[in-house]
């Protein structure tokens, strides 16, 4: 290796500093997420009128997608989640609208759960229109503090669901 090209790195090593740490004072309350997942099994809610056929659906409802901005304040830790939901129409429906709630959670590394706190969400559902999108901005009251590592938490993002509905999603 030529020893000019070296020392020319080493003598720009303090400026990339310099500026990579300028970098951090554009955006001084953003701060990395936790890991934030849909639950598999609470992802999809399908509501029946009477049966379990496909002709007996109401409504059945996913969410789509979940997308986390962190930001601080002082010790204070918050997470905004933009939240999508898919919504359809099924051929059992009477009324317009789907009513329904989601959670958001937060646990521990080990899964402890520390907080949870439920969204509900109603959508309407023309008869004329089958499938309708919604996305909504939610700022969930999370213990999350600053000065521990966002790694130590978990956030995860669920349907409210009944024993019955949770089977039906794995299968069973």
């Amino acid at each position: 290796m030529d020893l000019r090209i070296a020392t020319a790195g080493l003598r720009l090593a303090p400026v990339l500093l310099f500026l990579l740490a300028g970098c951090s004072t554009l955006a001084p309350d953003s701060l990395p997420c936790p890991a934030v997942a849909i639950l598999p099994d609470a992802a999809k809610l399908v509501r029946y009128t009477d049966g379990t056929d496909l002709i007996d659906v109401e409504y059945e409802a996913t969410i789509e997608s979940v997308t986390p901005v962190c930001t601080h304040s002082g010790d204070d830790f918050e997470t905004e989640l933009t939240v999508a939901i898919v919504a359809r129409r099924g051929p059992a429906m009477q009324g317009d609208r789907a009513d329904f709630a989601y959670f958001v959670a937060v646990t521990s590394a080990d899964r402890q759960v520390l907080a949870r706190e439920e969204f509900p969400v109603s959508i309407p559902l023309s008869a004329g229109g089958r499938r309708i999108r919604l996305v909504e901005r939610v700022v969930p009251k999370l213990p999350i503090r600053k000065s521990r590592s966002r790694s130590s938490y978990r956030i995860y993002i669920g349907m409210v669901l009944t024993r019955q509905q949770i089977r039906q999603n794995r299968g069973g």
